[in-house]
């Protein structure tokens, strides 16, 4: 996401790797431009996850995806098995999506609607955490197959 930053805005502080634009006249520079294009400035997803959710959800649902991965390859490169359920912290979807934690809630809250995410022992997202997360890999391949034969 893209923000301006001046010192007239509001006092909420953005994430260290959020990218500092050069204002003129409250207009965006080519440079501006430009420097969103950089490096750990993109966020990808599958184009068929469109076919399925909204394209927030589909946001969502990847960065879920990718941030169980994550884990999991933590886990492996410390010796230790990969876990079907995971958890993610509220500042880390601020941090990565610029979601506040009831931002994130939402978010989690949807796809547990849809069914493509479950969490463990009804637990709910937290102002300070979402819990034990586990993605319904069998259901986004069903219905995205349903998509395709349609």
């Amino acid at each position: 996401m893209l923000h301006h930053t001046s010192k007239s805005n509001s006092t909420r502080q953005a994430p260290s790797q959020e990218i500092h634009l050069k204002q003129k006249s409250n207009r965006l520079t080519r440079e501006d431009i430009r420097r969103c294009y950089s490096p750990g400035q993109w966020f990808m997803f599958p184009k068929t996850f469109l076919l399925i959710l909204p394209a927030a959800d589909a946001i969502n649902l990847s960065y879920l995806i990718n941030h169980e991965d994550k884990i999991n390859s933590n886990r492996e490169s410390k010796g230790l098995k990969p876990r079907q359920w995971f958890y993610c912290l509220a500042r880390q979807f601020w941090r990565d999506l610029y979601y506040s934690p009831v931002g994130a809630s939402k978010a989690i809250a949807r796809l547990k609607k849809l069914g493509y995410v479950e969490t463990k022992n009804g637990s709910t997202p937290t102002k300070t955490f979402v819990r034990n997360l586990r993605i319904n890999y069998f259901k986004i391949r069903k219905d995205i197959d349903r998509k395709y034969d349609e």
